[in-house]
């Protein structure tokens, strides 16, 4: 599907999707500062909370396909309501909450809506900038960064000045600014339209794009990625274990978003300095999570672990903006936004395998020590897929010649 660039209204649009993905990331970046608090309240397991929490985030991902088959059958002016309904009413829902099933399905409700916002985020842009992508996705890559600092100090003040509970409350009001900013998403005129049998569930969900090797690299490399998911909610347990107070703990929080800001634009430094090929990109990528995991494992101390966390934020910022650009301009372009949303799936999965397994590995030895060798094993097993994959295309090309 193809659109003519509606040029007067694509500003107001790109304005009315970052909005979204800020608004988003204040209110949902940082659930492992409930961790703590939910533990306590409803009396459950680190497992049982780890996996309560991590439905907002592992759905967020699982559903992004599901966000495509619903703009292709309604717009994504609905699309972008619907999901503002679903994040106000699983918010309302931890407000009134009283046990731990209805904190699963509250998070269940927030995880879909979270999903299909994010992916008409990204879809519209696509949509409306054919010829300025890389700029626009960038700036709202950018933004996310932004989210990601600010919502941590955000969250801590909206838990200690009116309590945990209520702090979903104002996150209600945050969600219904996404339907605000859903109400500008007009559909541009089509010009050219696939009027093929969009029942066929093979055409629907794209599933063509799997006979593509880059595309499965990209899917392996998003499940793996997926990692980072498990730190985001555990490393608050893990600096309190270390010694950091509860306060300096969940400030890793800023600390991941200073590290995910600076490495998000790094792209084009990288391309300027040394190559533009994101296969490498990617690769480096690893390189540096494997690194700073390493130093997780075998220094104790707190200082040490903040270092950890920023360098491997910076790997989380750097692979968030080297991935769309991979799957635009690598794989398909004119598939970017279906073949996007699959690799928010894969990293679902990866998140919805990885942090119940960190919980368990926490509640089993009473220690940090094996959720982190398990992040540091999982960014090797990354870094030696690109790494093959490098290897063979090298050898492919020399073959050609």
């Amino acid at each position: 599907m193809a659109f003519e660039q509606d040029k007067g209204w694509a500003y107001v649009v790109a304005l009315a999707s970052w909005s979204i993905i800020i608004f988003t990331d204040m209110a949902f970046r940082s659930p492992g500062i409930y961790y703590t608090y939910m533990a306590e309240y409803f009396e459950a397991y680190a497992v049982n909370v780890g996996f309560g929490l991590s439905m907002i985030r592992t759905l967020n991902f699982l559903l992004g396909v599901l966000g495509a088959i619903l703009v292709e059958r309604w717009s994504c002016r609905l699309v972008t309501f619907f999901s503002s309904l679903l994040m106000m009413s699983g918010t309302f829902l931890i407000y009134m909450s009283t046990s731990f099933y209805q904190l699963i399905i509250a998070c269940t409700l927030i995880g879909i809506g979270l999903s299909l916002a994010n992916y008409v985020s990204y879809y519209i842009l696509d949509v409306y900038f054919k010829q300025h992508f890389e700029f626009v996705i960038s700036v709202l890559l950018v933004i996310r960064g932004i989210g990601a600092i600010i919502s941590t100090p955000l969250t801590q003040v909206m838990v200690m000045v009116y309590g945990w509970k209520s702090a979903f409350l104002i996150n209600t009001g945050l969600s219904y600014q996404i339907f605000v900013c859903g109400s500008v998403f007009r559909t541009p005129k089509k010009t050219i339209r696939n009027e093929g049998n969009n029942s066929n569930i093979y055409k629907l969900c794209h599933f063509s794009l799997f006979k593509n090797k880059m595309f499965r690299t990209l899917l392996v490399v998003s499940f793996v990625q997926a990692a980072s998911e498990g730190i985001i909610l555990t490393m608050t347990d893990d600096l309190e274990e270390r010694g950091a107070s509860l306060y300096l703990s969940q400030s890793i929080g800023i600390i991941y978003g200073i590290g995910s800001l600076l490495g998000r634009p790094f792209h084009y430094v990288f391309s300027k300095c040394f190559t533009t090929d994101l296969l490498i990109h990617l690769a480096v990528c690893f390189l540096i999570a494997t690194f700073s995991t390493f130093i997780s494992c075998v220094f104790t101390s707190v200082t040490s672990v903040f270092l950890y966390i920023l360098m491997y934020s910076f790997f989380t910022g750097w692979i968030d903006a080297a991935k769309p650009l991979f799957m635009k301009y690598e794989i398909d372009a004119d598939e970017f936004a279906l073949g996007y949303a699959w690799t928010y799936v894969f990293y679902g999965l990866g998140s919805c395998i990885i942090i119940p397994i960190t919980g368990l590995l926490r509640d089993s030895t009473g220690s940090y020590w094996a959720s982190e060798l398990l992040f540091f094993v999982l960014s090797g097993i990354g870094l030696g897929i690109l790494l093959n994959v490098i290897y063979h295309r090298r050898i492919h090309y020399k073959l050609l010649q």
